[in-house]
């Protein structure tokens, strides 16, 4: 169910971004949480991913009903769980591949780029490999338990998927060769997995060394994922404005390995997004220099 058309949910969806942006001040979250229709809070809570993030800031302020409060902390214990399935699957995977993988998303951001690494929900692991390592890996994982989630191969192959979902215990491995996943959409986006893996850097992650996206890819990928996914939900919006945000990502780079793989525009109009529903304003000339055309900009607003 979607908030908004639950009693009150405009007013929810206002709290909501207030708590997951960086402006609103413990006061003036208070005067947003009062009187918020709980139902729809927690619907956008579950809907977004982001009901850590809200507990954090909203539990403190005694304004919502404990009811509501307990539900958010319900959420968040049930996101720390699966946290810890798949930093365990994470081990698993570790141990059984012999070829290179690249771990993001999830598990990276959450220990990388979030100053609270709990505050960032996740719940599966997505995985990339070479193209030629891909039935290799899809072996070895299955020698550990690991199944597939789906299996309409007719439909993976019409829609030229690049990656399948297998489950691993109570984790999901999204296993990919290539990050962006419809073939309809490498036709203009084009991420090369060797130039990824050329660019990668080791993280720690949950007591593992592994390797992952560098800044600026990092960047790129949330933009292009965030964008390709219609850049609705709030959790992929917070991700973008945390990693832009760092001061880690050489812009100037971004744009132009942006301009590059196809993926200015869609990058433009993510970044544009991000700073209007959460702020602040990215620094003067980073959105109009992958996208110079104003009036694209406006339709995409």
């Amino acid at each position: 169910m979607r908030a908004e058309r639950v009693s009150g949910g405009r007013d929810a969806r206002r709290l909501v971004i207030a708590a997951c942006g960086r402006s609103a001040s413990a006061g003036e979250l208070a005067a947003l949480a009062r009187g918020v229709d709980g139902e729809a809070l927690l619907v956008l809570a579950e809907y977004h991913g982001v009901a850590s993030r809200l507990y954090d800031r909203l539990h403190q302020l005694d304004v919502l009903p404990p009811d509501v409060v307990d539900g958010l902390l319900d959420m968040r214990l049930v996101a720390q769980a699966k946290r810890l399935d798949a930093q365990r699957a994470l081990w698993v995977l570790d141990g059984a591949l012999d070829v290179p993988f690249l771990v993001v998303k999830g598990p990276v951001l959450s220990a990388h780029w979030y100053a609270d690494d709990e505050a960032r929900e996740f719940s599966d692991l997505d995985v990339l490999v070479f193209p030629a390592d891909f039935t290799r890996v899809v072996d070895a994982l299955g020698a550990q338990g690991a199944v597939a989630r789906a299996t309409n191969w007719h439909g993976f192959r019409k829609l030229e998927v690049a990656e399948i979902p297998l489950a691993l215990g109570s984790t999901t491995i999204d296993l990919h060769w290539d990050l962006v996943a419809l073939g309809e959409h490498r036709r203009f986006v084009r991420l090369p997995t060797r130039e990824l893996f050329e660019n990668s850097i080791e993280v720690r992650v949950g007591g593992l060394d592994v390797r992952t996206l560098c800044p600026v890819d990092t960047l790129l990928h949330l933009c292009i994922n965030a964008g390709l996914e219609g850049a609705h939900r709030l959790r992929s919006l917070v991700d973008v404005d945390t990693v832009v945000h760092s001061r880690r990502v050489d812009l100037d780079q971004f744009a132009t390995r942006a301009d590059r793989v196809g993926a200015s525009r869609l990058c433009a109009a993510v970044l544009q997004r991000t700073t209007r529903v959460l702020g602040p304003e990215l620094p003067p000339g980073v959105v109009t220099g992958l996208s110079p055309s104003r009036s694209w900009l406006v339709v995409t607003s």
